[in-house]
């Protein structure tokens, strides 16, 4: 059998050839791109200071006197995530 002979889109084995499209209306793929990374890079940015910021406020109050438990959960929590 031919290749001109069989059904649109239908190859020798009996698989379909499925067309893809290209949208060129709305966002292109390079703007959604770019909003994915920008929202990655401000949640990672946000998490590196949450986690960052819990281990310099137990600094903070070693620093101006107040009694730290170095060696309790909390700190071992802020500082080894």
């Amino acid at each position: 059998m031919f290749a001109t002979q069989l059904p649109l889109g239908q190859t020798a084995t009996g698989l379909f050839i499925h067309s893809f499209q290209v949208h060129t209306t709305g966002t292109s793929m390079a703007q959604k791109a770019g909003r994915n990374a920008a929202i990655t890079s401000l949640m990672v940015c946000c998490g590196f200071i949450a986690c960052w910021s819990l281990n310099q406020i137990m600094f903070f109050f070693n620093f101006v006197g107040y009694a730290v438990d170095f060696g309790g959960w909390f700190y071992h929590l802020t500082n080894y995530q």
